[in-house]
């Protein structure tokens, strides 16, 4: 699980949540209200990984002008923030390891 702190269609308080209850289904027990910014639980005979991103957002998207079609995107958007995509890369790799 991938989460961007600043996210604000998918708040940091859910996905602390959703990665509690799937902590809880294998019984690590694990509280995610002091932990650090990255946590491994044993889950469906893997390893799951929760990991959040102190400056990451969901994708934002900023027209300047109506009439000319220019699309920002703002670096604090989750997917651009160093080790996302190690992240990304590494979940990937470990599939072939299956």
């Amino acid at each position: 699980m991938l989460s961007g702190v600043r996210d604000e269609v998918v708040p940091r308080e859910h996905m602390r949540e959703l990665w509690e209850i799937i902590s809880r289904r294998q019984g690590s027990g694990v509280q995610t209200d002091r932990e650090p910014k990255t946590n491994v639980s044993e889950v469906g005979g893997g390893k799951s990984k929760f990991r959040e991103f102190e400056h990451g957002s969901h994708s934002m998207f900023q027209f300047d002008n109506p009439n000319i079609l220019q699309l920002s995107l703002f670096l604090d958007d989750t997917c651009v923030q160093h080790g996302y995509w190690i992240e990304i890369g590494e979940f990937v790799a470990s599939l072939s390891r299956l």
